[in-house]
């Protein structure tokens, strides 16, 4: 119960806006009317795990350690949970609210020494670099729709915006669903016509930036 509350805003709410006019009628008059239909689509976006972690702080006990035989109650007991913030939540709200869900005194909650950082401030779409980028989308990829969106894993980006906000977080990748499941997993891969793509996609880039 430690999950904060699921709201349509920031990037996710600029993803909408910017897909729902290219989707199928139904669809494209109910993200016009979020103010109407956002419970609707937030029922189902947090049937997911993927959807649930767009729209709301979450959190996964990833280590726990007590007791050290098996007919001995343990003293004292460790958990260790990952929270992934979403944009407009803070770590000072989130370990209030972790108090409060556990309610009992005795128990410390406090950050651990790995990674501990607020969610990076949301990038403009009215950028330059931004239009660039959607440029070199266009020339790269004229299938794509481009649409701004929420990265859902930490990334090397956050060590960057304390020199601008504007930190765009893409990769040139073609993934299909099989792909996600293999990512930092068993068989992880990128196939060699995704790498040649990737090369022409940078090197438009870098040719758009620089002249």
């Amino acid at each position: 119960q430690a999950e904060t509350e699921a709201k349509i805003e920031g990037p996710v709410a600029r993803m909408f806006e910017w897909l729902g006019p290219e989707m199928p009628t139904l669809q494209r008059f109910v993200f016009a009317n979020l103010w109407l239909f956002e419970p609707l689509v937030l029922r189902q976006l947090t049937a997911s795990t993927s959807g649930n972690a767009l729209v709301r702080s979450t959190a996964a006990p990833t280590m726990f350690e007590a007791g050290i035989k098996e007919n001995v109650l343990p003293t004292t007991a460790e958990a260790i949970v990952n929270f992934r913030l979403a944009p407009g939540d803070s770590i000072d709200a989130l370990l209030a609210r972790v108090h409060d869900v556990i309610g009992d005194a005795q128990i410390d909650v406090a950050t651990t020494t790995g990674i501990v950082a607020e969610p990076s401030p949301e990038a403009s779409v009215e950028a330059a670099f931004f239009k660039q980028l959607q440029l070199t989308i266009a020339q790269v990829f004229p299938e794509a729709l481009v649409a701004p969106g929420l990265v859902l894993g930490a990334t090397d980006g956050r060590y960057y915006t304390r020199n601008t906000p504007n930190v765009y977080r893409f990769s040139p990748m073609r993934l299909t669903g099989t792909d996600l499941k293999r990512l930092h997993g068993i068989d992880e891969r990128l196939s060699t016509a995704d790498f040649v793509e990737m090369i022409r996609f940078y090197h438009r880039l870098l040719v758009n930036t620089t002249t």
